[in-house]
């Protein structure tokens, strides 16, 4: 199962509840859960005993996954706990959600077999958030990646990912484009053919989500793609370039 999850406000969603529930003649205490969910946000730690106040079901949940996020960073402990009861009491999605919630805001990867049918997307999760530190320790400014694979490779099967996984490096590499801040094929020179490929990959896709924000907003470039993507290795990058140029309906002479 794939996780796409956009978490609101619960308070936000227990005023939809209430207002679909005044038609379709549910009904909610709502002066109970919004005081459990203030409670519980402003004392997130004595959350077990506040949403615990709670008749099981939605609500109980959202008021220990909005405590849950505030204690993750500091207190993770006390989340563990808290997971743990939701995980008894409730399980299914809530539960999961819990421990993915805790997994990706401690940084703790271990959390993420508990995550049920969202493990997967909690490990690339805590393994994009970690990456702008892996990499730090791992690659000197200006000094070439290839040299660092192997560290590189060893923290990824530390997060649980095999070696010839796409998806730790595409997130590795995303971050190393976006702090170069412009297009810069440079930053796969010298990798493995492989490594070339994923790491042209995200430069490319880097590039394409810079150009697609300036099309939006109406400051397309239309004066043509900039020079560091010249060389042969900027071909990908003039590509994609080429075809939002023509989307936005820049001149011809420009492409």
């Amino acid at each position: 199962m794939s996780r796409v999850v956009l978490r609101r406000s619960p308070l936000n969603a227990l005023a939809a509840a209430v207002a679909l529930g005044a038609c379709g003649g549910q009904t909610v205490d709502a002066q109970q859960v919004e005081a459990a969910l203030r409670a519980a946000q402003e004392k997130p730690a004595a959350a077990a005993e506040i949403c615990g106040a709670l008749p099981s079901g939605r609500w109980r949940a959202e008021c220990v996954l909005s405590a849950v996020e505030r204690l993750a960073a500091h207190q993770p402990a006390i989340a563990e706990g808290l997971c743990a009861q939701l995980e008894e009491d409730e399980g299914g999605v809530d539960a999961q959600e819990c421990w993915f919630q805790l997994a990706e805001r401690s940084l703790d990867v271990a959390l993420c077999v508990r995550a049920g049918s969202f493990v997967e997307d909690c490990r690339i999760h805590v393994w994009t958030a970690r990456v702008p530190t892996l990499a730090a320790a791992q690659v000197s400014e200006g000094a070439p990646l290839e040299p660092a694979l192997p560290g590189l490779a060893l923290a990824a099967a530390e997060h649980g990912f095999v070696p010839d996984d796409p998806r730790p490096w595409t997130a590795l590499y995303r971050h190393l484009h976006h702090a170069a801040g412009a297009p810069t094929p440079g930053v796969c020179a010298g990798l493995p053919e492989e490594h070339q490929q994923w790491c042209t990959r995200a430069g490319v896709g880097v590039y394409r989500d810079q150009l697609q924000f300036l099309r939006d907003s109406n400051h397309f470039p239309c004066g043509g793609a900039p020079a560091a993507v010249a060389a042969p290795a900027g071909a990908p990058y003039r590509a994609a370039y080429a075809e939002l140029a023509v989307q936005v309906g820049c001149p011809t002479g420009a492409l």
